[in-house]
């Protein structure tokens, strides 16, 4: 299974976008917004994103966030070097973007069929494919087990690091909640209901120079400001986890590199979803 990864530059903000198809308002332009209320719909179970670059881009994985995609949805993904090409360079196939869990991991009769971690506009596809150096990138849907339309509304294309020791154990991923309770004159307990989401904290604690490097880069050019994409167990055989431990989030803590061995860097990180 592959290490940690890591895609802190989204190329697809950088990107012109043009949708095979959407419904009234709901233009991919909502795609390069950090808005979760504002969507691309595409108004049927097929459909397709093209993105185009004036200078090339290295794409490595494309991601299509808080969306309705069900755990039958399918996701292909194709790089063309150069904007007019009719035969791409790398062509990743269609594949579930959200896989579900195993059937032997089930509780048959009891748990629903399919099922997978964030369903109800949780959903992260995510596509993993060898960098590759291009200047448009197509992006096709199928989703004939959901709603009848697709909506996504954050895209997510770029490259990726990935780490050469993994992180330690003991890393956390937890649901915050911001539901406040109280209770009323009369004795009862009322809940003002708030949103809910992830944090993650983990800790790279045996990282070489080149990893050191890398992480510094990006501590250094995201900052808590900048969002990335990041995932604890890309390609896992535990599925329902490796969703879990997968989101677009931005760093919450000032990050320290110590050096407690020679030549060995430690680092703690926590994140938190967008």
């Amino acid at each position: 299974m592959p290490n940690l990864r890591i895609s802190s530059y989204n190329a697809a903000d950088a990107a012109v976008i043009a949708a095979s198809a959407s419904a009234g308002a709901m233009l991919p332009a909502a795609l390069q917004t950090s808005a979760k209320s504002d969507v691309w719909r595409c108004p049927s179970v097929a459909g397709s994103l093209t993105l185009t670059w004036q200078s090339g881009v290295w794409l490595a994985c494309v991601a299509a966030a808080f969306s309705n995609l069900s755990s039958g949805a399918l996701m292909r993904a194709r790089v063309y070097a150069n904007t007019a090409d009719a035969v791409p360079v790398l062509d990743t196939g269609s594949q579930l973007a959200c896989p579900p869990l195993p059937i032997e991991k089930t509780d048959f009769g009891r748990d629903p069929l399919a099922d997978y971690a964030y369903a109800d506009g949780e959903a992260v596809g995510v596509l993993w494919f060898e960098p590759t150096f291009g200047r448009k990138l197509v992006i096709d849907f199928y989703d004939a087990y959901g709603d009848g339309f697709i909506d996504i509304g954050r895209l997510w294309a770029g490259d990726y690091w990935e780490s050469e020791s993994n992180f330690d154990r003991g890393s956390t991923i937890r649901i915050a909640d911001t539901s406040k309770s109280y209770r009323t004159d009369g004795g009862d307990s009322q809940t003002s209901v708030g949103v809910r989401y992830r944090k993650l904290s983990l800790s790279l604690s045996l990282m070489g120079m080149r990893d050191r490097d890398k992480v510094w880069k990006i501590l250094q050019k995201n900052g808590t400001s900048q969002p990335m994409l990041i995932s604890c167990y890309p390609g896992a055989a535990d599925t329902m986890y490796e969703q879990m431990c997968t989101m677009i989030c931005k760093l919450t803590n000032e990050a320290n590199i110590s050096s407690p061995f020679f030549s060995r860097f430690n680092v703690p990180l926590e994140f938190e979803e967008v």
